[in-house]
Formats: C-alpha cells, sequence, structure tokens
C-alpha cells in the first residue's frame, strides 16, 4: 500500500523498489496468487514511466496469474493493465477490446474502481482519435463514479486531464472551467507533479480556445517547468504538441517547429503511432519544406522492404532481432506516413519509389 501511495504522488524510483520488493518475497514463499496485485501495480508505474514493453509484458504476466489462480474479479484489472499500454500505443481494436472486457467483468463482480479504469481507458483512446464526443462520455461516467465513492486523489485514475482537453475541444467551455478548477483545487492541495501539469496545460488549451494565445503560452510553458517533477514522457510528448500549435497560431515558427519535433521525437521513440501522427500534421500546417521525419526511418525502410517481399511480420521480426509488436508498430507507422493501407500497396509504393532512389 506504501507502493501504491508512491506511485499515486509520482515517486515512480521509490515506488518501483516498494513493488520489486513484494515480488520478491512473493516469488520466494512461492504465493502466485500475490503476485497479480503486484504485477498489475508494476505496469500502471512503468507505463506512466513511459519503459511500454516493460508495462506490456508485466500486464500479461499480471493477467496468466490472475487466470491460473482463479481470481476472476482482478482480471478486469488485468485487461486495464493491458489496455492502458495498448491505447498509448495506438493499437485501437486490440485497447478497446481488452477495456470493453474489463468492464465487463467488472461490472459483473461488483468491481467498481476497476470499471472506472477501463472507461478511462475507452475515454482516451477516443480521445486520441479525434472523437472528443465519445471521449467525454466515457469521462463524464468516470467523474460520476470518482465523486460517489469519494475519491480525492487525482493521482490514482488519471483522466482529468482527458475530460477537459475533449471538453475544450467540443467548445464547452464552461463545463472545461469547472472540471479545471476542481483538478486545481487538489492540485494545489496536494502538490502532485502530476496534477500540477494537467492544471497548467488545461489552463493553457481553455486560454487557447478564448483566443487568449499569450496567456495560453505562459500556462503552456508553465506546464514545461512542471514536467521537470514528472518522469511522465509521454505526457511531456503532449505538451510540446500543445505549446507548438499556440507557437505556430501566434507565428513563432522556428520556436514552433521545435517544439513539436522534440514531442515527435518522443512520440516516436515511445511507438505513439495516433500521438505522432497527429504532431505531423501539426509540423506540416508551420508551411515551407515538409520535415524530414515524414519519410521513413531506416528501420521502417528495411521492415517495408521486407513485408513488401512477402515476409510474415513473425519472419520480419526474426530477420530483424525485434519483438513481434515492434513490427506492427512500425507497419503501422508506414502505413500512415504512405497514407496506404495494405501489403500490395506498399510493394507498389516501394517500385514507384525505387527508380528515383536509384538517380
Amino acid at each position: 500500500m506504501y507502493g501504491i501511495a508512491l506511485k499515486w504522488t509520482d515517486r515512480f524510483d521509490e515506488a518501483r523498489a516498494m513493488f520489486e520488493a513484494v515480488r520478491a518475497q512473493s516469488l520466494e514463499r512461492g504465493d502466485e496468487s500475490a503476485l497479480p496485485f503486484t504485477l498489475y501495480h508494476l505496469s500502471e508505474l512503468e507505463c506512466w514511466a513511459g519503459e511500454w514493453e516493460v508495462a506490456a509484458r508485466l500486464a500479461d504476466e499480471s493477467l496468466e496469474l490472475a487466470m491460473r489462480t482463479e481470481q476472476e474479479p482482478f482480471r478486469a484489472a488485468c485487461l486495464y493493465a493491458q489496455a492502458l499500454v495498448s491505447a498509448r500505443r495506438g493499437s485501437v481494436e486490440e485497447a478497446r477490446r481488452m477495456a470493453e472486457e474489463g468492464v465487463a467483468v467488472a461490472e459483473r463482480t461488483g468491481t467498481t474502481i476497476r470499471v472506472m479504469q477501463n472507461l478511462q481507458v475507452l475515454g482516451f483512446l477516443a480521445l486520441s482519435e479525434g472523437d472528443a464526443a465519445a471521449a467525454v462520455g466515457f469521462l463524464r461516467r468516470v467523474e460520476a463514479l470518482t465523486v460517489a465513492m469519494g475519491m480525492g486523489e487525482p493521482g490514482s485514475i488519471r483522466f482529468h486531464g482527458d475530460l477537459i482537453e475533449a471538453l475544450v475541444a467540443l467548445g464547452d467551455l464552461e463545463p472545461a472551467k469547472g472540471a479545471l478548477d476542481a483538478l486545481d483545487e487538489r492540485a494545489t492541495a496536494l502538490g502532485r507533479p502530476w496534477s500540477r501539469v494537467m492544471v497548467a496545460r488545461c489552463r493553457g488549451l481553455v486560454a487557447a480556445e478564448e483566443q487568449r494565445l499569450d496567456e495560453a503560452l505562459e500556462w503552456l510553458q508553465r506546464a514545461g517547468q512542471e514536467h521537470e517533477l514528472l518522469a511522465d514522457p509521454f505526457e511531456l510528448g503532449r505538451s510540446l504538441l500543445a505549446v507548438g500549435k499556440i507557437q505556430r497560431r501566434i507565428k513563432q515558427k522556428a520556436l514552433a517547429r521545435s517544439s513539436l519535433q522534440r514531442g515527435l521525437e518522443i512520440f516516436d521513440h515511445l511507438g505513439a503511432v495516433l500521438w505522432s501522427e497527429r504532431t505531423r500534421s501539426e509540423l506540416a500546417r508551420i508551411g515551407g519544406r515538409a520535415p524530414a521525419p515524414l519519410e521513413l526511418t531506416p528501420t521502417e525502410r528495411r521492415v517495408a522492404e521486407l513485408v513488401a517481399a512477402g515476409r510474415t511480420n513473425r519472419e520480419v521480426a526474426d530477420a530483424l532481432f525485434m519483438a513481434l509488436r515492434t513490427v506492427e508498430d512500425n507497419l503501422t507507422k508506414i502505413y500512415r506516413k504512405l497514407n496506404i493501407r495494405s501489403r500490395s500497396e506498399l510493394t507498389r509504393w516501394l517500385m514507384e519509389e525505387e527508380p528515383a532512389t536509384d538517380k
């Protein structure tokens, strides 16, 4: 429980040490039934910390052990942990399937907090896809359950920033300000890094929607300062995307390009394909020469060549010493960059592009 409290308050290194100690004790005692709970919390922590491969592995292990030890109610927590990683990666169908199953299991077994967690993923996923209305629908349900349960720790289920961002995207500024003021009150009282980042970023989003662009930029720059205490690179990427948009709007093109390129590097490194695409689209709006990241990277080109040669994803993974999921993520990026949808289209693209390469 101390490890959970440390995780909620963004003290990730200390929390990780606590969970690893409990994990070691459970293994030493041969107590498999205690492991799913610890591994699920470790998975969520590593996801927040940007270690998505580790988080996915821990979530899978947690689910396997929960099923082996017949802990059906806890399966909803394991599904949430899997869905959270998949949603951040942009594996839309996989994340949706896991989260919807997680909601169903949680409702059937009467574990409200697991309903909230899986709904949060569905809301974030909708926001990532650009469906703000659907996001608000899911996240308002989370908000209502939070109030009903009297949960005052914003770091436990991190939906607040997504809800406010979705409301702003819909132009529903008064509800957005209400949710933001409530979060600000808790952030001021508790001083949690994640909450402080969300307040600053969302203040910037609201100000930008109201055309107060200089104030918006100040808030987003403050969010950047608050990020120094938050070891969540994905959220840093989102803040860089937000500040880059404002810089573009106030004609600070060089600064905008720099902010967006930094955000894109983070998203590409993490494998957050939906947010990488958003950032590329924003970079394209700056004007001038198209940015280099729109081209295939050497790794993406090698994956493309092997796929076009008829290799399966597993064969590509074996040839390039990659995880299967890494190949799938690279292929998703390639399709988005080239605006294609199939392997046959990829083969045609490479055939048409080859002569230009030879020259």
